[in-house]
């Protein structure tokens, strides 16, 4: 795992290249598909990519939720041509591995199943944590920044294990009968 800056645009703000997209060699063209939840940083992968390759052109396609949708890129595949594509999908990994043979080199991109990833974003941000309350929120949420910010803030606490606690506590909490 490698921290890289993009090399189109200057920016303070570091990716985390967790799963070694600058790796790929995109002088040849290959469809790279991010599946995961909302918030697993699937959007934010392919912004990266764009910003750290400007020469290279990418066809985004963001947000596939169906299969039905899926599957219609079979269609855009004949008509397309060879092209990057890069793909947020929602849909499950399983489905992108039965298609996989029907285009040209694909890669498959789970963004929501790697522990290290939350670890690091909190450890970037200087927020001490255990690894078993990390497991707790990743069993729960994925791998989800949305969620881990949500409850940071909504739930502030003097680590990340405080605020999950508080977090878990308010979820418990149940109305009685009036």
């Amino acid at each position: 795992m490698e921290l890289c800056l993009p090399k189109g645009k200057p920016s303070a703000k570091q990716f985390h290249d967790a799963h070694r997209l600058c790796e790929l060699n995109y002088n040849e063209p290959k469809w790279v598909v991010f599946c995961g939840l909302s918030g697993s940083g699937k959007s934010t992968s392919i912004q990266w990519l764009q910003n750290r390759y400007p020469d290279t052109d990418f066809l985004v396609i963001d947000e596939i939720r169906t299969v039905r949708e899926l599957l219609n890129l079979l269609l855009l595949s004949s008509k397309r041509g060879r092209q990057n594509v890069l793909i947020a999908s929602h849909v499950p990994t399983f489905f992108h591995r039965l298609i996989r043979p029907l285009f040209y080199p694909q890669v498959i991109v789970k963004t929501d199943s790697d522990q290290g990833q939350i670890e690091k974003w909190l450890t970037d941000r200087g927020i001490h944590f255990s690894p078993e309350t990390v497991k707790n929120f990743k069993r729960r949420y994925g791998i989800n920044y949305l969620d881990l910010g949500l409850v940071m803030k909504e739930f502030p606490g003097i680590n990340f294990d405080d605020s999950w606690h508080r977090f878990e506590k308010q979820c418990k909490v149940k109305r009685t009968p009036e």
